[in-house]
Order: structure tokens, then C-alpha cells, then sequence
């Protein structure tokens, strides 16, 4: 009888074991899983996977750059992100990002400092290096716009700043429906103001104050006329081209006529 069953057992591994016989193998851990040191682990990045997905997976994206993505727990849904808080992605038009996740909207970041007190604060403390540097290419360092550490800013300019602000290059000051003006304030509390005064005619002006028209000192209109401290006018569109009228103002002061020139 032994024998019977000991020749049953070899055909049935024979039968078993030929070709064409396909089969799964399940291999299972138990918890605790095993653990020890690893020297390396080697992940193939693949293509990218759908969310929700389960909480603790991790892999190598093809899809974002070979990123390292993990699987982590958004408002109770598995998300997929990158370790860590910072994330590097694609935006809407496939363009690499990196950006500090987290839903807090007051996240600071520091640099050089580890207390920052902003969205974003650069230190310039203990170190010679500029802050701030943004260049065309790689070979014109800071040929846009240079913030250095003593506070000096350069636009267009890079090097021998010696001013607070400079700038290579024209300026434009836009105000849309508003006074387009530069103003100037000493220590002493004075004020100047330069602009175009959007509530009169779009009068250039000149004048004491921090604002626009504050008192009249010197107004340029549109169509050159010049008006000094509200007395004097100067036409140059009243007579002849290449003429000049300095005509007296009604009601500004008595004893004062118009000249004309030449």
C-alpha cells in the first residue's frame, strides 16, 4: 500500500511539472514586517498612479521628472505627493513646479534665517553674497535685477552700485485714473511733488506737498502753455510759431502787464 501511494505521489508532480502549467505564487509577510538596515533600495520609475491612492505608497514618477512620490492622507483622501514639504510637479501646461505644500496659508520660509517673519525673508546676516539676483541667462549674472546685502538694489545694473536705487535703462510710472507722480520728502518734514494731476486736464505740475496740485507752482498743460505761482503764463500757441506771450493773469496781482516777445 505504501508503495501504491509513493508512485501516485511522482506522477502527480510529474503531471504537475510539465510544460505549458502556469501558476500563481503568493508569498506573504506577517506583521511585524522584517526590518534591518539596507544599504539601497532600488525603485524603477514608472508611469504615474491614479488617486485616490492607498495611504503609505510610495514609487518613482516617469511622469514628474523621476520624482520620488509618496501617498499621503489630504482631508482624509490619499493623495499623491512628494516627501517632504516641498513638492516638485507639473503645472496645467506640464511645466516643472516646486512648491512648499501644506494647507496653512501663513507658511513662512526662511533663508538665512530661522525665525523668518514673512511668506519669504532672505537674510543678509553674517554673510558677502548678494540676496537677490535675477539674470537672462546663465552667463549675465544679475543683468535684470540685483539686490545686494547692504540693501542697494540695481535694475539693469549689476556692478559699482552706489546708491540706494539705480537704474540702466528708461522708467515708466502708469496710474490708471489715478495721478501718475513721483514725490520727494526731506528730514525736515518737506515735501515735493512731480506728476501729471488726472483731475486737471492732465496738467504736468510741480509743487510744494506731498500732493499733486497741493499749491500751484508750476504747471505745464498739454498744449505747452507753462503757468509759474499761479500769475505768470507763457503761451506758445497764442502767436506766431517760435513766438512768446508772457501775458498777465486776471485777479492774480496788480501792477503786473503782458509782454510779449520777441
Amino acid at each position: 500500500m505504501k508503495n501504491k501511494i509513493f508512485i501516485f505521489s511522482l506522477l502527480s508532480f510529474a503531471f504537475l511539472s510539465t510544460p505549458g502549467y502556469t501558476e500563481t505564487l503568493n508569498l506573504l509577510t506577517y506583521y511585524p514586517a522584517p526590518f534591518g538596515a539596507y544599504d539601497r533600495l532600488i525603485l524603477v520609475p514608472r508611469d504615474e498612479l491614479s488617486e485616490p491612492c492607498d495611504i503609505g505608497t510610495f514609487y518613482v514618477s516617469k511622469g514628474r521628472n523621476n520624482t520620488f512620490q509618496y501617498c499621503e492622507e489630504v482631508s482624509g483622501v490619499g493623495k499623491w505627493g512628494s516627501a517632504g514639504p516641498w513638492t516638485l510637479g507639473l503645472d496645467a501646461l506640464s511645466k516643472p513646479i516646486v512648491f512648499l505644500k501644506g494647507s496653512d496659508p501663513d507658511t513662512f520660509v526662511g533663508i538665512g534665517d530661522n525665525e523668518p517673519d514673512a511668506m519669504l525673508e532672505i537674510s543678509a546676516s553674517g554673510i558677502n553674497n548678494d540676496l537677490l539676483m535675477l539674470s537672462s541667462n546663465d552667463d549675465r549674472e544679475g543683468d535684470i535685477m540685483i539686490v545686494q546685502n547692504n540693501g542697494m538694489v540695481g535694475i539693469g545694473r549689476t556692478t559699482d552700485l552706489d546708491n540706494q536705487l539705480e537704474v540702466n535703462g528708461d522708467i515708466e510710472i502708469v496710474s490708471d485714473d489715478a495721478d501718475s507722480k513721483l514725490r520727494f520728502h526731506d528730514p525736515d518734514d518737506g515735501w515735493y511733488s512731480m506728476g501729471i494731476d488726472q483731475t486737471d486736464g492732465g496738467n504736468f505740475k510741480i509743487n510744494f506737498g506731498s500732493d499733486i496740485g497741493e499749491t500751484d507752482q508750476f504747471t505745464l498743460s498739454p498744449d505747452g502753455n507753462v503757468t509759474i505761482g499761479g500769475m505768470l503764463k507763457i503761451r506758445a500757441n497764442t502767436i506766431d510759431e517760435g513766438d512768446v506771450k508772457v501775458e498777465y493773469v486776471p485777479g492774480a496781482k496788480p501792477g503786473y502787464y503782458a509782454t510779449y516777445a520777441p
